[in-house]
């Protein structure tokens, strides 16, 4: 007898395969898959379309000075319209996936109507309903099993959200590449307006959420703490596994597989309802319990992290004017150099000092004057801010006539350029950096958040200290506000 079996099963599996076949021909000639197949396609290209002129706008926003501001909009503008060609592509790929789904269904109808696998899977969503009719109320089943106003708000919170999330990336980045202080002002007031969006989407969904809340819970606890489809149907196939020969079993997980991963995103999905909860009440552990059991599944986000934009500096390109030889009443009178962090400028070094300059006359009336201090704790003063080298050239000429000399120096993103080429940081990236003094009192600490808003301060051991800072700059200007009674701490990051 056993050797009529393999023949036999050969033959079944020959037969199954060509049904699946056949379903496949029809399945593909079928006129609302080729109808969405043929609007994926349109959307694709189109996709392709708007990336590559974002592309050679963004090349032309790079060489194009005088029109920044509207390429700037328009870019905007396109990236934004690509994201609704994005969600359409989506949306379509759902579709056929969906008719591709039907189809695999319709194979096990017809190739495996005696098969234990279409019994596992045909009575797996009986199965749920079962233990939901069984074990929940009335109100909770209701609640669970229809397409609640609150399953679709959610969703399209999340769609809005993740739309206006893409163009405040979009914002952040071209902001970096700003030269304009009025566009990054504009581009400023954008973000600050799209995360208020944000949140105000977000507080909406929140609101609506809590009227479900506690129904929802108590619903969806007892049904996590039971349902583990997967592993039910894993079991059912293992065991007929040792019934079939190898190659049909095989092919069974093969078809199988799409409605395992159908189960499990279901399983997960009422995983997200439980992190949402948990979030808002602030139970962090229980959102990365969740997460870890969600592991690499698609979870919904909803709430998008805040896009903080980088503190910039936008020099104002000064020319040297010389006019009494007192113009800086005193040492304190000249500034700290605030450096473009996106940009570059040229200087002219007029003094490289061991400590503060002494004698304001020292300058000949010439201004503006900034001094920085270097890697080496060197004090650098300088004159005049210029865009181009050869209008430093130009100055360097006239300040000569006065009896100073100089050296024209580049400044680009932050940092000096060394005469090799090298960027040289102004500041130490290892250290972080406090000011102490004996005694604060209202006038001074009002002094010291002009400059630096948000300072704060704590007393230790019967000194003030004040704020930490991460650049070195931004402390060296909050000390000098504060006189020659405040002192510089530095500590290792």
């Amino acid at each position: 007898m056993k050797k009529y079996i393999f023949p036999l099963l050969f033959c079944a599996l020959l037969n199954i395969s060509a049904s699946a076949q056949e379903h496949k021909e029809v399945y593909e000639s079928d006129t609302l898959y080729l109808r969405l197949n043929k609007e994926l396609s349109f959307l694709v290209s189109k996709q392709e379309k708007m990336s590559n002129k974002i592309d050679t706008l963004k090349s032309e926003l790079e060489n194009n000075v005088s029109n920044k501001d509207s390429l700037t909009n328009i870019i905007l503008d396109i990236e934004s319209s690509m994201f609704d060609v994005r969600s359409l592509v989506a949306e379509k790929t759902t579709q056929i996936n969906g008719i591709k789904q039907d189809f695999i269904l319709e194979s096990f109808d017809n190739g495996f109507d005696n098969s234990i696998v279409v019994t596992v899977v045909k009575n797996s969503q009986e199965y749920i309903d079962d233990f939901m009719k069984n074990n929940l109320s009335q109100e909770e089943y209701n609640i669970v099993n229809k397409d609640s106003e609150v399953d679709s708000l959610a969703r399209q919170s999340i769609s809005e959200i993740d739309k206006i999330y893409y163009k405040l990336v979009n914002a952040d980045s071209l902001y970096l590449k700003c030269e304009s202080k009025i566009l990054a002002d504009s581009l400023e007031k954008k973000v600050d307006s799209l995360n208020t969006d944000i949140y105000n989407i977000d507080f909406n969904f929140s609101e609506k959420w809590n009227k479900f809340y506690d129904t929802k819970l108590y619903a969806y606890k007892r049904i996590l703490d039971y349902l583990n489809i997967e592993q039910y149907i894993q079991y059912d196939l293992d065991k007929k596994e040792r019934e079939l020969s190898y190659n049909k079993s095989v092919f069974v997980k093969d078809l199988i597989a799409p409605y395992l991963n159908i189960y499990k995103k279901q399983k997960n999905f009422l995983r997200e309802y439980e992190i949402v909860i948990a979030s808002k009440k602030g139970d962090n552990e229980t959102v990365e319990q969740l997460k870890s059991l969600i592991e690499k599944s698609d979870i919904l986000c909803y709430n998008k992290k805040k896009v903080i934009l980088p503190d910039w500096n936008f020099i104002d390109y000064k020319d040297i004017v010389f006019g009494k030889k007192t113009y800086y009443s005193s040492v304190e009178d000249v500034p700290y150099m605030e450096l473009p962090t996106n940009g570059v400028v040229y200087s002219l070094r007029v003094y490289v000092l061991s400590g503060k300059m002494k004698y304001m006359s020292s300058f000949k009336g010439a201004r503006p004057a900034f001094y920085l201090i270097d890697e080496n704790g060197k004090y650098q003063y300088y004159l005049g801010t210029f865009k181009k080298e050869g209008e430093a050239y130009k100055y360097k000429k006239k300040i000569r006539s006065k009896g100073l000399s100089s050296l024209i120096v580049k400044f680009e993103d932050g940092g000096r350029i060394s005469e090799e080429g090298e960027l040289i940081p102004l500041y130490v990236d290892d250290y972080n950096y406090s000011i102490e003094v004996d005694m604060l009192t209202p006038e001074l600490m009002k002094i010291a958040k002009k400059v630096a808003p948000t300072l704060s301060f704590a007393k230790i051991d019967n000194k003030f200290v004040l704020g930490i800072f991460y650049k070195y700059s931004k402390a060296v200007k909050v000390k000098n506000s504060l006189g020659s009674s405040a002192s510089l701490i530095k500590t290792a990051k």
